[in-house]
């Protein structure tokens, strides 16, 4: 074990002559490890906001066949007709409240790009719906005024909806009075405001997005979807709960998210597992008279060959340990914002490096090692002495 440690002392001491072969492994390393723990931690945010995105016991109703409340819409007379057949299967204990639902594009981020936000028309039943609203500063929107609520993701990220800020919905000034958090997350990344006014705001007058129906319980809700889904009169009716409406569209994010990250960390992995490919079998090559000499005194082939595949073990660590110092500096209390393509709004979420992330770099780590270690390695233990000290 001695001998062991002496050789690979002995091929730390060479490596640090070889600057350029060295700090290729660790760039491309901690290259490798940052962008994985990136896409982890995206894919990660993401699954959260899946455990907490909707209720069991609501039910979203679109109207015009949609998927997608952009897309869905509904008139008084077909909210009165459908409140009315739910009362008459249901009884009275089930809530009913029409919202609106539409984007703006306005702030300037950091990029010089305007930012897409939800807003959502709401009315008092809404508020009853969701699940744990709790006002952090400020106050809660009064009806009939134009005064907005501001989720707490959005507020962190866009200094513009700030507390008492000042923004153009329509053609109207609305003013911010109030920042909440709810347990669904989605909901920390919408604005909210009297329903009826932003209808006005936005000329729509008895227009609605969708429909929430709240139930007393997940057998009831479901009990609600299935009527309303298998119902002949409303073929343009779609119902789902909101915990499956939000769970679908976090599912094609995160798909989104996988055809991206998936080509471009195993190209990335290649790539890297060649480069230190290369520049260990440089820095063998260069030692490889060194080597021989060392073979030829009585050090074993096996704990040469050992102590260059543990060399680039190290190497390949030392750089995935920056790449994720890196990442916990920069994106330590950094929001991650990704695209909704179904309401066409941005959802902002915490970005936080993951157990999961972590011990897909170590895998990756261990991966490079093996690429770029195990040919050089097996060089050395195949190394014939004589050959390599007559080399000049």
């Amino acid at each position: 074990m001695h001998m062991f440690w002496k050789c690979l002392w002995l091929d730390l001491q060479s490596s640090a002559s070889r600057k350029y072969e060295v700090l290729s492994i660790l760039l491309c390393s901690a290259c490798l490890a940052l962008i994985i723990l990136v896409f982890s931690s995206l894919r990660s945010g993401l699954a959260g906001m899946l455990q907490a995105a909707g209720s069991d016991t609501v039910v979203i109703v679109l109207g015009n066949g949609s998927d997608s409340e952009v897309i869905s819409s509904f008139n008084t007379t077909q909210l009165d007709s459908l409140r009315t057949a739910i009362k008459a299967d249901f009884g009275s204990h089930i809530s009913v409240s029409a919202e609106l639902f539409t984007n703006i594009r306005a702030g300037i981020s950091a990029d010089g790009q305007a930012n897409i936000v939800a807003v959502r028309g709401v009315g008092p039943i809404a508020l009853d719906q969701q699940r744990n609203i709790a006002v952090l500063s400020g106050r809660m929107f009064q009806q009939g005024k134009r005064e907005l609520l501001v989720g707490k993701a959005l507020a962190a990220r866009n200094p513009w909806l700030q507390l008492d800020q000042k923004i153009a919905l329509g053609s109207l000034e609305w003013t911010v009075v109030g920042v909440f958090s709810s347990d669904e997350k989605v909901a920390e990344s919408e604005v909210w405001g009297d329903v009826q006014l932003l209808q006005d705001a936005y000329n729509r007058p008895g227009i609605f997005n969708s429909i929430r129906l709240g139930a007393p319980d997940a057998a009831a809700a479901q009990a609600l979807v299935t009527q309303l889904n298998q119902n002949s009169d409303n073929t343009s009716v779609r119902a789902r709960s909101q915990r499956d409406y939000y769970a679908r569209q976090i599912d094609e994010m995160t798909g989104f998210t996988d055809i991206i990250a998936i080509p471009s960390i195993a190209i990335l992995l290649l790539a890297t597992g060649f480069s230190a490919l290369q520049s260990m079998h440089t820095m063998m090559e260069a030692r490889r008279r060194e080597t021989a000499v060392l073979r030829a005194i009585g050090y074993p082939a096996v704990l040469l060959s050992l102590s260059v595949f543990s060399l680039a073990v190290l190497l390949s660590i030392s750089g995935a340990l920056t790449g994720v110092l890196s990442a916990l500096l920069l994106f330590s209390q950094v929001k991650a914002v990704v695209m909704n393509h179904a309401s066409l709004s941005e959802i902002v979420f915490p970005f936080a490096v993951t157990a999961s992330g972590l011990w897909y770099c170590a895998l990756a780590t261990l991966t490079i090692a093996v690429i770029g270690g195990f040919p050089a390695a097996l060089m050395t233990l195949r190394m014939q002495i004589c050959n390599a000290i007559r080399k000049n």
